[in-house]
């Protein structure tokens, strides 16, 4: 038979640490795993230069003609579509050459 002797007058044991330390390790695992997910879901967004080269892609595909908007151009700045369609039209009848160059030929003699 042991004998533990009595505690001291005045003396409290300290308070169990692990329920807070458990709760500090639980919030910082959430908080690391959303910020690793938002992460993850903001890196695997298209790039605006994404957005638009597929935008290009889809007036080059279209139908002679048709002048409606395409459904991969609905995130392009209005102006850059401007642009894109305007590129596109004068590069279809020739104006720029293989370099992506203005067509000297073709601005001389626009007709030939």
């Amino acid at each position: 038979m042991t004998h533990t002797p009595p505690p001291m007058p005045g003396y409290q044991p300290p308070p169990p640490k692990r329920k807070r330390t458990k709760t500090i390790v639980i919030s910082a695992a959430a908080v690391a795993a959303a910020g690793i997910g938002g992460i993850v879901f903001w890196l695997t967004q298209p790039t605006y230069d994404d957005i638009v080269k597929d935008c290009i892609h889809a007036i080059e595909e279209q139908v002679e003609g048709d002048k409606s908007k395409p459904d991969a151009c609905q995130d392009v700045k209005d102006d850059d579509y401007t642009l894109i369609r305007m590129h596109t039209v004068l590069k279809k009848d020739g104006w720029f050459n293989e370099d992506g160059g203005v067509n000297r030929d073709k601005l001389i003699n626009p007709d030939g």
